[in-house]
């Protein structure tokens, strides 16, 4: 096989798998989360842009005095996600209350970064007993997949780069 085959070859498998590769949910991260009431929530959801699906999350929020501690879970709670509103997410108890809604400043989306939270970001019991975040960001890096592709890539303009030299 000559030199411009094996090259060609190379590009043809790459567009192949790069062509297979689907996104993957992001793995978000709640950092520095704070409401107006002194609690603070921590913990970490997964979120697919594309489909507007979170299949799985684990959100603690802590006793204050406006409402009380609550871990939000795949056992305790469910999803909502308004396709509308794409930088909105949200949890409820599966009894109805309490209700977690995470507004960020930019959509969610499916390469990750880091994202601050909106004041309107709140937690409320039946919407009674209410509190708002006052700060905090949810930021994810990129899944492994990301960076297979990423290596592939330089290592393919690389050896592009090296067979254009000789």
């Amino acid at each position: 096989m000559n030199g411009s085959t094996f090259i060609k070859s190379l590009l043809l498998a790459a567009m192949v798998c790069a062509g297979a590769v689907q996104a993957t949910p992001v793995t978000w991260t709640l950092q520095g989360v704070t409401f107006s009431d002194g609690a603070t929530a921590s913990g970490w959801f997964t979120y697919d842009a594309d489909t507007h699906v979170s299949t799985t999350f684990n959100l603690s929020t802590s006793n204050g005095p406006d409402l009380g501690a609550y871990t939000y879970d795949t056992a305790t709670s469910h999803f909502f996600d308004n396709p509308f509103l794409p930088s909105s997410v949200s949890w409820f108890s599966n009894t109805g209350t309490p209700y977690l809604s995470l507004l960020a400043v930019a959509p969610l989306t499916n390469a990750g970064g880091t994202l601050a939270l909106s004041g309107n970001s709140y937690e409320c019991d039946n919407c009674m007993n209410f509190r708002t975040v006052s700060s905090g960001v949810i930021s994810s890096v990129p899944e492994p997949t990301s960076y297979s592709l990423l290596l592939a890539g330089a290592g393919l303009m690389g050896l592009l780069a090296r067979r254009r030299r000789a």
